[in-house]
């Protein structure tokens, strides 16, 4: 039993730290963030604050959010599209780092693997893969969309969709 607690620990972790990263991408391409969402814990925005809500979903996270189109340059979505994959990446690396930085002080192996869990989050979320009948999408998916669109314009327009 304490070995699942273990695992959905870390993996929850890792999509909490996962979500962080898009709401910060969210916040420096200046879109307005709808909802966060990390397993069933939901705080969505309402009437000009923030609810708290328990969803029946209980290992997925996401970010919603919107935008005035204006705003919705391909760098922009690329900038948010990334922020989830950097997050786990760097995060996960610094935990890593600081498991055998405190590894005399600490011997407790937790941080090691938060932050494996973190970079596999990471790395996973690069694959373009689609969830059947969700219409969810991996960050990978998303990123190839957007790549996919940046190369079809001519090679004169596309420093315009920065």
């Amino acid at each position: 039993m304490g070995f699942i607690v273990l695992i959905y620990g870390s993996l929850f972790v890792s999509v909490f730290l996962h979500e962080i990263g898009h709401a910060i991408a969210v916040r420096m391409v200046n879109y307005k963030m709808v909802a966060f969402k990390v397993g069933p814990f939901c705080i969505v925005s309402h009437d000009g604050g923030w609810r708290f809500v328990l969803a029946k979903e209980i290992f997925l996270g996401l970010v919603v959010f919107s935008a005035e189109a204006h705003q919705r340059t391909l760098k922009n979505e690329a900038i948010v599209t990334s922020g989830g994959i950097v997050a786990n990446i760097v995060g996960g690396a610094a935990l890593v780092v600081m498991y055998f930085v405190l590894r005399d002080v600490h011997e407790n192996g937790l941080i090691m693997i938060i932050g494996a869990a973190s970079i596999f989050t990471g790395v996973l979320n690069m694959f373009p893969v689609n969830i059947k009948n969700s219409g969810l999408e991996s960050d990978g998916v998303v990123l190839r969309k957007l790549y996919k669109t940046w190369r079809s314009k001519p090679n004169n327009q596309r420093k315009s969709t920065q």
